[in-house]
């Protein structure tokens, strides 16, 4: 695919993306996530009255399998628990490295769909 056109459809699919976020999270937070100097994600949180909502998490695929998102997850639990609340995520049924890293830390099934499992931690 040409470049530019690349460069194009991904631009569109994140505006996509940050539309379908605020539209559902209008308070969710973006954060960065930085490793050795250099910026190796993104998590998107959203803090309800009852729970730590993980809306999106995202590292780069040369930083994967470092321990990154584990650290992340911890530490979305430990301020839950100070705060009283619980973690909850949806994702997709295609992608098991994820539904691996979140079991490992303790999520479990809350439902799910054809698509989707929804997955809470602390309830």
């Amino acid at each position: 695919m040409d470049p530019v056109a690349l460069g194009q459809l991904i631009q569109m699919q994140y505006r996509v993306q940050q539309v379908g976020f605020s539209h559902h999270f209008p308070q969710a937070q973006s954060f960065l996530i930085g490793l050795d100097q250099r910026w190796v994600g993104r998590v998107v949180i959203d803090e309800g009255d009852t729970d730590l909502r993980l809306v999106d998490l995202a590292v780069l695929t040369a930083e994967r399998r470092k321990g990154v998102a584990s650290a992340i997850l911890s530490a979305m639990q430990q301020s839950a628990s100070e705060r009283g609340k619980s973690v909850s995520l949806a994702v997709s049924k295609f992608n098991p490295g994820a539904i691996a890293l979140y079991l490992s830390h303790g999520f479990s099934v809350s439902s799910e769909d054809e698509m989707f499992m929804q997955m809470v931690w602390g309830e």
